[in-house]
């Protein structure tokens, strides 16, 4: 397997990513489909290691450091500044320009995930599918504990950065304001921009996810033709612990949503609701996990009913009962 390393120079920092390629693919093809991978936040491109091991032998992986992280340096004329997902997805769109990729799919974990999701909403005619692991739209789409944690935690390390005397206790309190900023204000992914990713998408979360079940089917509400899989038992950091199962499914599914002479967006059966009376039981995300969850522990594969009624359809209103979102999702 060649793998190449190299560094673009972008417009707001120097981006750092790796290429691994292999000969032709296990269908004989010579041309490989690229697959972007982006890793979450303070990480770097080594999480993916293994991983891009087992999708190489299928796909062209890129590896990408994300602006501030691993050795991407922002250069020092906008060190001081903070930066957005959204500023990210420009990033990968200078990496790929780079390698001359018009389009690619894109794998991504937590804040990568969303900046997946951002490259696919903003620049829609580059990306062909994405997988996205773990990754919220709204600031608030975690859980409540986590939102409040991080939305206490930049104003201090605001504070600490202009209060420090020595030169690398301020950058490195600048790093994790910058850090902390990105996920108490980012991303802003409202439905309305959502809308606008045209291409397959595959929404991945845990059980046990930081991410709210509820804003992760929102999300797959949101986005026209989004599968959405939750995982039985899995927490935010699962797939960095499991990553030869998630590589398995993630390949298989991309292999099918990313082929580029399948158009731009599968057809995927949509159920609706209407305007139905849910049981008291479904009205919460409690419910929906023990009216869901008690069916389809020992059923892997199958899909969440959370009504209990038998229909491939997940209903879930607000806390006030007054909006209901209607998914189908598989857990496996």
């Amino acid at each position: 397997m060649e793998q190449k390393t190299e560094y673009v120079r972008g417009a707001h920092a120097s981006l750092y990513y790796e290429v691994w390629e292999r000969g032709a693919g296990r269908d004989g093809r010579e041309e490989r489909i690229p697959l972007l991978m982006l890793h979450g936040n303070g990480e770097d491109h080594g999480i993916f290691k293994e991983m891009a091991e087992r999708m190489s032998r299928d796909f062209r992986v890129i590896l990408m450091d994300s602006r501030g992280h691993g050795f991407s340096r922002i250069y020092a004329r906008e060190e001081k500044q903070g930066f957005t997902t959204g500023d990210m997805a420009g990033d990968v769109i200078e990496i790929m320009d780079a390698l001359k990729v018009p389009r690619a799919a894109i794998l991504g974990f937590s804040d990568g995930a969303n900046i997946a999701l951002e490259t696919a909403s903003r620049y829609p005619g580059r990306v062909l599918a994405v997988a996205a692991v773990s990754g919220n739209a709204l600031p608030w789409g975690v859980t409540p504990g986590f939102f409040l944690q991080v939305q206490s935690q930049y104003p201090l390390y605001w504070l600490g950065e202009h209060l420090a005397r020595s030169g690398e206790r301020r950058s490195k309190l600048r790093r994790q304001r910058q850090l902390t900023g990105l996920m108490a204000f980012c991303p802003r992914l409202t439905a309305r921009r959502l809308g606008k990713i045209k291409c397959p998408v595959l929404l991945l979360t845990g059980r046990r996810d930081m991410i709210r079940p509820r804003h992760s089917l929102w999300m797959a509400e949101k986005i026209p033709g989004a599968e959405i899989v939750f995982v039985k038992g899995a927490d935010h950091f699962t797939m960095l612990k499991r990553p030869k199962a998630y590589a398995g499914y993630i390949r298989r599914w991309l292999m099918r949503a990313a082929e580029p002479g399948s158009g731009s967006r599968r057809k995927v059966r949509k159920h609706t609701l209407g305007n139905p009376v849910l049981p008291e039981k479904c009205r919460h995300v409690r419910g929906f996990r023990r009216a869901a969850g008690k069916a389809l522990l020992a059923a892997p594969g199958a899909l969440a009913h959370a009504d209990g009624s038998g229909l491939p359809l997940i209903a879930l209103a607000d806390a006030d009962g007054r909006e209901a979102l209607s998914q189908t999702a598989l857990i496996i």
